[in-house]
């Protein structure tokens, strides 16, 4: 009984502890004077948006933040449970200092939850801090991975990416052939994680061909359980997350992950001892070599494997849904607006005669395709909550303070829908991307921001662009003619701005 009651009296202790802690935690807005709406106990902000989805459903979910900042002005918190205090802006100048001028006080980004910040997450450029767990931080890694993007290295990995599409376009056939309303989102999704097994999986993964594919259906199950509904371990560990590190080994997520690790680290192992053998260039072969020349030049050891893994695996989590989301709603745009999916198809069979093969130098540097391709990345931004740092010090940016701990975000779709910035900021208009016109960089930022901006950036403009040439060089898209709604309907999911039910199109071959 009195072991029973000691241990009854330490947890009602830890109980209180939390308690407190989670009260202090909710104070912060006060003592800097940035204003909010009241926080759940237990959830923080999420009371406030499943409030908010409860009473207008999912497809508002995008202009919570709007409506956030035109109640409470260019600042506001929202509090991630007990875990982040996360100051939101669209205030250009709060953004350029934090995200730019005074980045060496803002160089780690949100630490949002347990499970991203541990192995295989922890340690790559997704999350990783400015020292990270093995004496080498952000900058030591992007030093290692950012040579794999240059365009020289691009145009070596082209022929992987070409061959997926060309795939892709073959796949479509049946369906323009026939005239059916399918949904190209879920190729797209399989093309995108095709070309991400075969360049940073080092496997021959075949999902346009094949949903049965190993790399497809693992990839799904993973990217699928990334959610607070799907995983009993991420939801407890935004309430509790001192709990997590014991729960998460009996979640469903912890063992899908824990394969696809297992299969990279074979694929690693034998790279390294087979590295001398010919193949075709992907993102581990250009890491190894990378890191073998780093440690030339630096003399310094070899990076760990389970760093080399960690961004290889990070890779699937920022190229899969992002790329495969920017092709859906562009597909859709297009489809949309007619005249602009003509003038696109009049200068891709200008630059290519019919039987020509697509060329990198030349999809890449078409000036239309550009302003479409920026303005869907500006109107159906894939990526749109995950633009945030923490500071790593006290800072004071004109009249707001930043204690140390609080992240800073810039909310990318209410930057982009801003008509201070963007006239008319709902209207897909490719022409405000023609030559000669100006906007701040800080307002088309679909890659993020300043140093620590995506580093496949170059690696999703290759692929969006092939893609499109190639999807539109030989089909026409059509819109689902049962569909009459004038936008497409989208939600939140997690950091991503994605479409609810797919997005339906019919496709007509061309003459």
């Amino acid at each position: 009984m009195a072991v029973i009651g000691i241990l009854l009296a330490i947890a009602i202790a830890y109980l209180v502890h939390c308690a407190y802690e989670r009260w202090q935690h909710y104070q912060i807005g006060k003592k800097i004077g940035v204003p909010h709406d009241p926080p759940g106990f237990f959830l923080g902000s999420f009371t406030q948006v499943s409030a908010y989805v409860q009473k207008y459903g999912v497809e508002r979910m995008p202009f919570f933040h709007l409506e956030q900042f035109k109640k409470h002005g260019e600042n506001f918190i929202i509090f991630n449970a007990a875990i982040l205090a996360q100051i939101n802006t669209r205030n250009l100048e709060v953004i350029r200092n934090v995200f730019i001028k005074q980045f060496s006080k803002f160089v780690d980004r949100e630490d949002v939850h347990p499970f991203f910040g541990n192995f295989p997450m922890g340690e790559s450029l997704l999350q990783v801090g400015k020292t990270g767990p093995h004496d080498y931080g952000w900058k030591a890694i992007r030093s290692v991975a950012s040579p794999a993007f240059t365009t020289g290295k691009m145009k070596q990995m082209f022929p992987v990416i070409h061959e997926r599409c060309l795939k892709l376009i073959s796949v479509l056939k049946e369906k323009a052939t026939s005239g059916v309303v399918f949904d190209i989102y879920d190729e797209f999704q399989a093309l995108t994680l095709d070309v991400i097994g075969r360049t940073a999986f080092g496997t021959n993964a075949d999902s346009l061909s094949d949903r049965n594919d190993h790399f497809y259906t693992a990839s799904r199950k993973y990217v699928g359980s990334m959610d607070y509904r799907e995983s009993f371990a991420i939801k407890i560990g935004f309430i509790f997350p001192s709990i997590f590190p014991f729960i998460v080994a009996f979640d469903k997520l912890y063992w899908i992950q824990r394969g696809l690790i297992n299969d990279l680290r074979k694929v690693l192992s034998y790279r390294k001892q087979h590295a001398d053998e010919a193949r075709k260039v992907d993102l581990i072969q250009l890491m190894l070599k990378e890191d073998e020349e780093r440690q030339i030049r630096e003399n310094k050891p070899a990076m760990r494997e389970d760093t080399i893994i960690s961004n290889c695996f990070g890779f699937l989590i920022a190229g899969y849904e992002t790329t495969s989301t920017a092709l859906a709603y562009t597909s859709w745009l297009l489809a949309q607006h007619p005249e602009v999916q003509s003038t696109l198809h009049n200068e891709i069979v200008e630059a290519f005669d019919a039987e020509d093969e697509v060329d990198y130098d030349t999809a890449m540097k078409l000036p239309y395709l550009n302003t479409v391709y920026k303005e869907s990345l500006r109107l159906k931004p894939p990526v749109v909550t995950f633009c945030a740092r923490t500071a790593l010090e006290d800072v004071t940016i004109g009249d707001l303070h930043i204690p140390r701990g609080v992240s800073v975000s810039a909310p990318v779709h209410c930057i982009h829908w801003d008509e201070k910035h963007w006239p008319d900021p709902f209207k897909f208009d490719p022409t405000r991307f023609t030559d000669g016109k100006q906007h701040d960089p800080l307002t088309w930022i679909p890659f993020g921001i300043g140093p620590r901006m995506c580093a496949g950036m170059r690696f999703a403009e290759m692929e969006l662009k092939l893609t499109l040439v190639e999807l539109i060089r030989k089909y026409e898209i059509l819109p689902d003619p049962s569909n009459t709604d004038s936008d497409l309907k989208s939600t939140l999911s997690t950091v991503l701005l994605r479409p609810v039910d797919g997005v339906k199109v019919v496709l007509k071959n061309r003459s």
